[in-house]
């Protein structure tokens, strides 16, 4: 397996693999391809690095690869999200040796709901 480092114009490839990840865990982000690209140039262009993971010339996800990651960057910890709903998530990060930390949380205004009672 080989690690390869993220350009600019990986942009594209990154956003794709973004929308599958979006709609896989049914989340509810709005971005379509556009603007999920235009987002992985803008996190590129700083400090953020984003890594492909390649067997065989094909890149492979990054979840098959974390603990080379990990490696590569020397870190020993690292932290992720994931969407409450995705219990096939968060089965496979806790097997990986995960564990939870905290809930987040999130409101949005909807009619009709008092925090009062």
């Amino acid at each position: 397996m080989q690690l390869q480092k993220c350009s600019i114009q990986d942009a594209g490839k990154l956003a794709l693999f973004n929308k599958q990840l979006i709609e896989d865990e049914k989340s509810d982000n709005p971005m379509d391809l556009m603007d999920l690209e235009r987002r992985m140039k803008e996190f590129l262009e700083t400090e953020y690095n984003a890594y492909f993971f390649i067997e065989n010339s094909q890149i492979i996800g990054y979840a098959q690869a974390f603990h080379m990651l990990l490696e590569y960057l020397g870190i020993k910890e690292i932290e992720l999200d994931v969407l409450p709903w995705n219990k096939r998530g968060l089965a496979f990060w806790k097997q990986c040796g995960f564990s939870e930390t905290c809930i987040a949380m999130k409101y949005k205004e909807q009619r009709g709901i008092n925090c009062t009672k």
